[in-house]
C-alpha cells in the first residue's frame, strides 16, 4: 500500500464516522418534499379539470388528506353577499362536534386570515393550521387542518399554504364561471318574460311563465303571485309545492307578503316556521320553511306580491334582486291587462252610447266615405247589415241629397276644418222630407249627424 492510497484526515472525521442520523434526516426530508410536490402536482391537475365548485372542494379535501394524513379538515368560502366565511366541508368524527363552523369566528382563525399566510393556532382546544385561499388580492376562502401535534411545523404550513393557493385560483375561476352562467340565465329569462309581457294580454299565462322562471333561477320548490284586494292578498297563480295555495286569501297586515307590500321592498324569512307574520292559511296547506316576497309596485303603491318558498340554502340579497326584477315584469303585465280591460269597458260603453243616440251619426274619412255609423243611421238608410254602409259615400248611401259645395257641411268640415250645418229637402217613396245635417272635424275626417223629418209632420 503506497502513501497515495492512505486516506488523509487533515483534521476531519473519517467518512465512516459521519452522523448517519443527519444523513437519514436529509433523505427523509428529500423524500417528503418529493411526495409533497407529487401531491401538489396531482391536486393541480385535478383542480384544472372542473369548474364545478362542489367537485373542486371534494378534490381539495382529498388533496389535504393525502398531503397531511389528517382526516379532519375544514374548507370555508367567502359568501359573496355578506363577506362572511361559510363552511363548505367539515370535520369527521370523533372531532366533528367541536371542529365545526363555530371555529370560523374564532380570533385565532381571523387573525391568521388577516396575515394572509398559513399559521398554526390553537382554537377550542385544537391545534390547527389556517391557510387563506386567495386569488390576486381577493380572499376566496380558507382551509383549516387539525394537527395531531401542538408544535408549529414550518414545512407543514408551507405545504398547506401551497395547496390553498392552488385551490384559491381554481375556486375563484369556478365562481366567475358560475356568476357568468347565472347572469346569462337571468338575462335569457328576463328577455323571455319581457317578450311574454309585450306579446300577450293573457295575464294567467304570463304569470305562470314568470313563476316558472322564478323557481328555476332561485332554485325554489314553489312560487305564487298574489294581487291585492282591499285589505287582503288573493293568490292568483301558483306553481310547484305552492300550487295548493291558488285562491287563498291572507290579510295584508298579517302575512309576509303583506309586510312586503307595506314596506315596498323584498322581505326574506329564512326561519318561516317561527315567523309571527306567517299566516295559517298559507302554512296549513303546505309546510313553508323559507319564504321570500317581492312587491308588485305601481304608481299608486303595491298591487300585490310574487313569493318563492323553500329551498335547501338560505335566501339572500342576491336572490332578492332577481325576484325584484321579476316582480317588475309581473307589475307591467298586470297593469297592461287592467288597462286593456279598462279600454275594452270604455269601448263597450262608447259603442252602446253611440248606437243609442236618436239621430243618425257617422264617422267619415277624408274622402267622405263612411268608416263607422250607428244603428239610427242604418235605419234611415234602410241598410240591413251593420257593415253595409262602411266604405260608401255619406251622401249616396245615407242622405240621398247633396247640397251645393259652398253649403256642404261635410266638405267644410273636411277641407276647412269648421263645424257647420244645413237643411236639405228631398222626396222618398213619394213622401217629402227634410234632413238636418251637421258635420264637425274629426282626426280621421269628420263626424256627421243627421235627422230626417217628414214634411207633413212639420
Amino acid at each position: 500500500m503506497s502513501h497515495a492510497d492512505v486516506p488523509r484526515n487533515d483534521g476531519a472525521e473519517p467518512a465512516s464516522l459521519l452522523d448517519l442520523t443527519q444523513v437519514r434526516d436529509v433523505v427523509v426530508r428529500a423524500e417528503q418534499r418529493a411526495r409533497d410536490l407529487q401531491v401538489l402536482q396531482t391536486l393541480g391537475i385535478a383542480l384544472s379539470r372542473s369548474l364545478d365548485e362542489g367537485i373542486l372542494i371534494a378534490e381539495l379535501v382529498r388533496g389535504l388528506q393525502r398531503a397531511t394524513g389528517e382526516a379532519d379538515a375544514l374548507v370555508a368560502l367567502v359568501d359573496p353577499e355578506t363577506g362572511e366565511l361559510r363552511l363548505r366541508s367539515g370535520g369527521v368524527a370523533p372531532y366533528a362536534e367541536s371542529f365545526d363552523e363555530t371555529i370560523l369566528s374564532s380570533d385565532g382563525v381571523r387573525s391568521a386570515l388577516l396575515d394572509g399566510k398559513a399559521r398554526t393556532v390553537v382554537v377550542g382546544g385544537h391545534t390547527v393550521v389556517v391557510a387563506p385561499m386567495k386569488h390576486a388580492s381577493r380572499l376566496v376562502g380558507a382551509v383549516i387542518v387539525r394537527e395531531s401535534g401542538a408544535t408549529p411545523n414550518a414545512e407543514r404550513e408551507e405545504l398547506i399554504q401551497s395547496i390553498a393557493i392552488q385551490a384559491g385560483a381554481a375556486l375563484r375561476n369556478a365562481q366567475l364561471y358560475t356568476e357568468s352562467e347565472r347572469e346569462r340565465r337571468q338575462s335569457d329569462a328576463m328577455a323571455d318574460v319581457a317578450r311574454a309581457v309585450g306579446e300577450s294580454l293573457r295575464t294567467g299565462e304570463v304569470m305562470r311563465r314568470i313563476l316558472r322562471h322564478a323557481m328555476a333561477l332561485l332554485r325554489a320548490e314553489g312560487a305564487f303571485i298574489s294581487l291585492r284586494e282591499g285589505d287582503y292578498l288573493a293568490v292568483q297563480a301558483a306553481l310547484g309545492s305552492a300550487s295548493v295555495l291558488a285562491g287563498v286569501m291572507v290579510p295584508v297586515d298579517a302575512s309576509v307578503g303583506g309586510a312586503s307590500c307595506l314596506a315596498g321592498d323584498v322581505v326574506i324569512s329564512n326561519n318561516a316556521e317561527s315567523d309571527h307574520r306567517m299566516h295559517t292559511r298559507l302554512t296549513s296547506p303546505v309546510r313553508i320553511e323559507r319564504i321570500m316576497a317581492a312587491p308588485l309596485l305601481s304608481a299608486g303603491g303595491a298591487i300585490g306580491t310574487i313569493e318563492c318558498i323553500n329551498r335547501s340554502e338560505l335566501f339572500n340579497p342576491g336572490d332578492a334582486r332577481v325576484l325584484r326584477r321579476l316582480a317588475d315584469q309581473v307589475s307591467v303585465a298586470v297593469l297592461n291587462a287592467r288597462l286593456f280591460e279598462d279600454v275594452q269597458a270604455a269601448t263597450r260603453e262608447w259603442s252602446q252610447t253611440f248606437d243609442s243616440i236618436g239621430v243618425g251619426m257617422a264617422v267619415v274619412n277624408e274622402d267622405g266615405c263612411i268608416v263607422r255609423c250607428n244603428t239610427r243611421a242604418r235605419q234611415l238608410s234602410d241598410a240591413v247589415l251593420p257593415l253595409a254602409l262602411v266604405g260608401q259615400p255619406i251622401y249616396d248611401a245615407v242622405l240621398g241629397v247633396r247640397p251645393p259645395i259652398d253649403q256642404d257641411p261635410v266638405h267644410m268640415a273636411l277641407h276647412e276644418g269648421v263645424e257647420s250645418h244645413c237643411v236639405l229637402e228631398g222626396i222618398r217613396d213619394g213622401q217629402p222630407f227634410q234632413l238636418n245635417v251637421r258635420a264637425a272635424p274629426h282626426p280621421i275626417g269628420a263626424v256627421v249627424t243627421f235627422s230626417r223629418v217628414d214634411v207633413h209632420a212639420v
